[in-house]
């Protein structure tokens, strides 16, 4: 009996470790997710696992047969049977690998691994075998490969972008497009560009399969399209769309499925192409066969990786744009320099002539290959001083910068041209130095003065005691920064303005203008606008204050340069003093009788002439002159002959002959002839010309000015006329008149009045002393008064004739030039029988006088009036343009900021992503060992801590990472393991550890899950961090736009109030943020109709305001209330408030509170006329520590 309980108990023993064993396995295998299987060959009964039950979704239990069998997917049924068959057959099994569909119609991927148990014999007496859900591993490992696939055709391509030329840019996106569209298994692949409104799309790139059933091209093909289709509608909403069937589309969506059923599309996938968040166009891959349903997974990759490849795209053809306009701006820029009429010529350090523009040839007098042969100093030159004397080398320009290593300005000289002519030139130049301040290079603009000083010679040969006007001819050259309002001078500077050059920098576009002419600066203003807005180069003419305080007149010339949204953003140009030349214009008309000479540089225009193709090119100014419209001209030299006057064609037609024939000395042209308009008007133009001919001497090209002299030749016309009147005058006056030469007191002319009131003969008149015609009291009285022959007085005199006898009279003169000499013109009046009818008269011609200037002034009320209403939207604009200038360098910051947080963000997701690659591997094959729980719980941890925005400073981050380090050591996890879960938690922004997420921290792989977790977390919060700032910079930018804008249609349209203040508290957002506290309290408002961009100027007006009241600290409240028949807007703040004594004040125009410069004093004035436009009302109540101003609008909707 004792044997018999001994072996019963050893069996009870060996049931029990069985069992526990048995159920060590179970647990082991739930916690690993793997099944197990038993099949017994000679009962072919299987029997399974509790786990692999719950993986096959069915009841555990031993079956016949194949356990499952019914839910082996169709298409991999055939083939398990054939598995389990064979290897029976040939003792040999491997593991299988086939798909599922559970009862939750789930399609799961199973690895089933396999051995054959044997006898002693050898003979297969079961299989067993474990089995392993591998679905999410073979659904990452399939995202990787698919990840991987496009990332290395993306690579390849963002590669060859950034390194390839310009030129290939076109073949690499063409190549990128065949790759991916035979990666993504489609037959065609292109890219789409949309016009402004979204009404027609152009085909720029596009590949078709060589094995395409159809393969109809669109290349270049300009295509209607609907703005509201389906495909464009989620284009504009900035989202992919896909259809894998073209009845998926809607029942509206005609067009769309129109183009796709002509290529013969079933399947379609559209991707925005955005630039700054502006659609420009979209990317497209069409298939010939139907899609299926992607996986969310799957389908969210595509999608990420296609906006990637399509980031990638947009950004090199917008690199390529740029760099094609920066072709187009270097090549205006060397158009400027070869047109120039200045001559540019380039040297370098050892005076040799390296470079020189076309100009050269006309200003120097050689051709281009003669110049570029020569140094500066070449004896050829023949240079001298302007006084024909010796050119010291000591005082010549290149030795002048090379010594002082500065520029030099106006520095002139003579030279001797090939064909024996002086030219008088002037130099302007400057030293180009490298990074360490080296000279490498000198750049010199030489200016033929040789008219204007011929000119000044014969100015002062006809007016020998007229000192010599002889000022500096230089340029001033200007970089306008149009974003920040800063120009940058260089150039004649002193010589132009007075000040230092390093004083003029301080000049940026308000002190500039503060210095242009008051009557010139609208007109100076308007010409900059309409040369932006028609997109041409701007030129004007007006007067600049000098540091002297007086002004000079200049011409100033310049270009504009665009960026990518087709904005100025910069202006280069130069302003040349031709003040000199209109004084002495002036001065020669002063010395003629006061006739001016029309000679405006300013109206000459420029033409060419091909003489084989007889082909003529006019400039702007040309088509002006000759008033022929670009689109009406023919481009042939007939052109001039059907608008030249018929009696001035023949000679014209003989000189052009004769020089072409060379039937006259030299190659120079010179005529002024008559045209005549179709009107019958007819103006005179000169016309200067240069004739080129090739090596042979054969005539090719004839280049020339032309200049509209219509007022000189009128003006030469009334000069004639003016000297006739004088002489009629002089002859037939009944005033008696002496003429004294300056500086002498004997007649030297005398007109027959004076002969007949003093009794002399014209020759007794000739040399007498002016003293005989008066009394001695008189002349005592002259020298007591002082009284000068040359002076502005006239004075009442005793006269004296011949004969002795006196008689009071009044003595006047005046100056005027004659042949070159300065003459006194006396007038005297005998006022014996008059004096009381020449008060009478004296009285007449004051009130006429009086009359006349109230006529004018009346006049000029009348003009004021009329360009003060053109002028007041302008006012308007430029209140709202200088409130923004002053917002400038706050709105950079707040752009910098968040494009600070996008690179900072653009590397942490590099850095995650460079770790996540070589962390994967080992992640997947954790996670394969976690069971469905395990599972689950880790992706709720991931998504947590994906959602969560908290972010932990100092002693708060301190005492989380403290408190979930203490719960983790009580969960008897390691001290040096609970301290770095703890700093991970709270880095991720989990700031309190959830009691149902301890488990995942207590497995062996929780140290690689919970790394795995973090990077998860990192990478979402800098996608988030990117994307808010990416709106954020958007929103600036969008509100910089509406700010900016400027409605001159005169028309109320629907707007909302509410948008318009928030778009002015985005611009102010970084004043605002700074120690001022905004309170809004606005209530629902419909739009009402309203000029939004004027709104727009009062709520900048009036929120500056109570900023710069309070001195940018202090509160705020914006407050928008419906009041039914009209709303209520109030601008309060807590500042110091206004004084009662000049509240009533304040909207008047020009009146300001501001210190001097300010404030123009117009900004409340014009948000009066703004409300006064709605048919509105303003108020104002204010006390110390508040002011409110509360602007009323009526609701037209």
């Amino acid at each position: 009996m004792y044997g018999i309980h001994a072996d019963i108990d050893r069996r009870k023993r060996a049931e029990q470790e069985l069992k526990e064993k048995e159920a060590a396995l179970s647990r082991s295998q739930k916690l690993s997710g793997l099944g197990s299987w038993e099949y017994d060959l000679s009962t072919s009964l299987m029997s399974v696992s509790e786990q692999l039950s719950t993986i096959y979704e069915l009841p555990n239990e031993t079956v016949k047969g194949i356990y499952g069998e019914k839910i082996i997917h169709p298409d991999d049924r055939e083939r398990v049977k054939h598995y389990f068959s064979e290897a029976i057959s040939n003792n040999y099994i491997r593991e299988i690998e086939y798909r599922i569909v559970t009862k939750s119609k789930k399609i799961k991927t199973i690895l089933n691994q396999s051995e054959l148990i044997r006898n002693e014999k050898g003979e297969v007496l079961k299989i067993i075998g474990s089995v392993l859900d591998v679905s999410e591993k073979r659904k990452i490992e399939k995202l990787i490969q698919f990840r991987l696939g496009f990332e290395s055709i993306t690579t390849v391509v963002s590669r060859d972008i950034i390194n390839l030329p310009l030129s290939e840019i076109s073949n690499t996106i063409h190549s990128a497009l065949e790759k991916l569209g035979t990666f993504l298994n489609v037959q065609r692949a292109n890219i789409v560009f949309y016009d402004e409104n979204y009404s027609t799309r152009k085909v720029v790139y596009e590949w078709i399969d060589p094995n395409a059933k159809t393969k109809n091209s669109s290349l270049n093909q300009v295509d209607a399209i609907d703005p509201h289709s389906f495909f464009t509608t989620e284009m504009k909403a900035e989202r992919i769309a896909k259809i894998d069937r073209v009845d998926d589309l809607p029942v509206e969506a005609k067009s769309d499925r129109r183009l796709l059923t002509n290529n013969g599309i079933q399947s379609f996938t559209a991707v925005p192409l955005l630039i700054g968040g502006i659609l420009k166009g979209r990317l497209g891959f069409g298939s010939e066969v139907t899609g299926s349903p992607k996986e969310p997974e799957f389908d969210a990759l595509e999608n990420q990786l296609l906006r990637n490849f399509a980031e990638i795209v947009i950004n090199a053809l917008e690199r390529k744009r740029v760099e094609e306009e920066l072709t187009q701006e270097r090549d205006l820029l060397s158009s400027i320099t070869e047109n120039s009429a200045t001559s540019i010529v380039v040297l370098n350090t050892k005076g040799k002539i390296l470079y020189a523009n076309k100009s050269s040839e006309h200003v120097l007098g050689i051709q281009l290959e003669d110049i570029t042969s020569r140094s500066y100093n070449s004896k050829q030159w023949e240079a001298k001083s302007l006084d024909g004397g010796e050119w010291k080398e000591e005082d010549q320009p290149f030795t002048v910068v090379m010594r002082t290593g500065k520029p030099v300005y106006d520095i002139r000289h003579s030279i001797i041209t090939s064909d024996k002519q002086i030219k008088y030139l002037s130099v302007n130049g400057s030293p180009v130095k490298n990074q360490d301040g080296e000279i490498v290079s000198l750049v010199f603009l030489v200016t033929d003065i040789t008219e204007n000083l011929l000119k000044e010679r014969e100015l002062r040969a006809s007016e020998d005691r007229y000192r010599t006007v002889a000022e500096q001819t230089g340029s001033i050259v200007y970089d306008y920064d149009i974003s920040t309002g800063n120009i940058t001078w260089a150039g004649a500077v002193f010589s132009i303005t007075g000040f230092k050059l390093e004083e003029f920098q301080n000049f940026n576009i308000d002190k500039w203008t503060d210095y242009l002419h008051p009557n010139d600066l609208d007109r100076v203003i308007q010409e900059l606008e309409e040369a932006v807005s028609k997109r041409t180069k701007f030129r004007s003419t007006y007067r600049f204050r000098t540091k002297y305080g007086g002004y000079t007149l200049v011409e100033d010339r310049g270009v504009f340069l665009y960026d990518k949204n087709e904005e100025p953003f910069r202006m280069m140009g130069a302003m040349i003093d031709i003040g000199e030349k209109k004084k002495a214009e002036e001065k020669l008309k002063e010395s003629e009788e006061r006739l001016r000479l029309a000679l405006n540089a300013a109206n000459m225009g420029s033409w060419s002439w091909e003489i084989h193709e007889d082909k003529l090119t006019w400039s702007d100014k040309a088509f002006q002159i000759f008033k022929i419209k670009p689109e009406d001209f023919r481009p042939n030299l007939q052109t001039i002959w059907n608008v030249t006057h018929p009696e001035d064609r023949p000679r014209l037609e003989k000189m052009l002959k004769d020089v072409l024939e060379q039937n006259t000395e030299g190659d120079d042209l010179y005529f002024q002839h008559r045209i005549l308009f179709p009107d019958g008007e007819i103006a005179w133009v000169e016309a200067k010309a240069k004739l080129f001919r090739d090596k042979s001497s054969k005539p090719i090209r004839v280049v020339g000015t032309v200049t509209d002299v219509t007022e000189r030749r009128k003006a030469e016309e009334e000069l004639k006329a003016s000297e006739t009147r004088f002489q009629t005058f002089y002859q037939f006056s009944n005033e008696a008149i002496i003429l004294l030469e300056k500086g002498k007191i004997r007649i030297a002319d005398s007109n027959p009045a004076f002969q007949k009131l003093f009794g002399y003969t014209s020759e007794e008149s000739i040399g007498l002393n002016v003293a005989r015609l008066l009394s001695k009291e008189s002349l005592h009285e002259l020298t007591r008064k002082k009284f000068a022959i040359g002076g502005k007085d006239s004075i009442e005199v005793v006269a004296k004739k011949k004969n002795g006898n006196s008689f009071p009279a009044i003595i006047s003169q005046r100056i005027f030039i004659s042949k070159g000499s300065t003459f006194f013109s006396i007038n005297i009046i005998d006022t014996t029988p008059f004096k009381e009818a020449e008060e009478l008269r004296i009285i007449n011609d004051e009130i006429r006088v009086r009359n006349r200037l109230i006529e004018i002034q009346k006049n000029e009320l009348e003009n004021t009036l009329d360009n003060l209403k053109k002028t007041q939207s302008q006012l308007i604009q430029s209140e709202k343009m200088a409130a923004l200038g002053q917002l400038m360098a706050g709105i950079a910051h707040e752009i910098n900021n968040p494009i600070g947080a996008v690179q900072a963000s653009n590397q942490n997701i590099q850095e995650c992503l460079n770790r996540f690659r070589s962390l994967l591997p080992d992640v997947q094959i954790a996670m394969g060992t976690l069971n469905n729980e395990m599972r689950e719980l880790s992706a709720e941890f991931i998504e947590q801590a994906v959602q969560s925005n908290e972010h932990f400073t100092g002693m708060e981050q301190r005492n989380r990472k403290k408190a979930i380090t203490s719960i983790l050591e009580s969960k008897k996890i390691p001290t040096r393991l609970a301290v770095s879960y703890a700093d991970t938690l709270v880095d991720m922004g989990l700031g309190e550890l959830n009691e149902k997420f301890i488990p995942l921290l207590l497995l062996e792989q929780s140290e690689l899950i919970l790394e795995y977790s973090a990077l998860e977390s990192y990478f979402f919060r800098n996608t988030k961090t990117v994307q808010v700032a990416v709106d954020r910079i958007s929103k600036i930018l969008y509100a910089l736009k509406n700010f900016s804008h400027f409605d001159i249609a005169g028309e109320r349209i629907s707007a909302s109030v509410k948008d318009t203040i928030e778009t002015v508290l985005t611009i102010y957002h970084n004043q605002l943020k700074k120690g001022v506290e905004l309170q809004k309290d606005f209530e629902d408002v419909e739009p009402i109709l309203c000029f939004p961009d004027d709104l727009l100027h009062i709520w900048t007006n009036l929120i500056y305001n109570s900023l710069q009241a309070m001195q940018f600290k202090g509160a705020i409240l914006l407050r928008l209330k419906n009041l039914g028949k009209e709303l209520m807007v109030e601008v309060k703040d807590n500042g110091p408030g206004i004084p009662n004594e000049i509240q009533e004040r304040i909207f008047e125009p020009f009146f300001t509170t501001k210190a001097p410069g300010e404030g123009s004093g117009l900004g409340l004035d014009i948000v009066k006329k703004i409300v006064q436009k709605h048919e509105g009302r303003i108020e104002l109540a204010s006390v110390p520590g508040n002011t409110s101003f509360k602007i009323f609008l009526p609701i037209e909707r």
